[in-house]
């Protein structure tokens, strides 16, 4: 017979608010979904670093529209 171990963890709430998407994560969302139609036969991988790179190419000002829908999608 298999003994049961005990959690550790406290259980969660599942009412509880979910953290905030930062700007990249969002940025990455979109992007994501435009490099896999224009080149579907890119891994994973690729994907991840053309995303990364086109982030890292922009300004601040680029960057901005992230940053103002992020804070917009963190009011609750």
């Amino acid at each position: 017979m298999p003994i049961e171990k005990k959690s550790k963890r406290s259980p969660r709430d599942p009412n509880r608010q979910k953290r905030a998407l930062s700007p990249y994560t969002l940025f990455a969302k979109e992007q994501t979904r435009r490099v896999v139609a224009e080149e579907p036969n890119l891994s994973f991988g690729e994907i991840g670093q053309r995303v990364g790179a086109t982030w890292q190419k922009m300004n601040a000002e680029q960057r901005r529209e992230w940053v103002d829908k992020a804070a917009q999608l963190s009011r609750y």
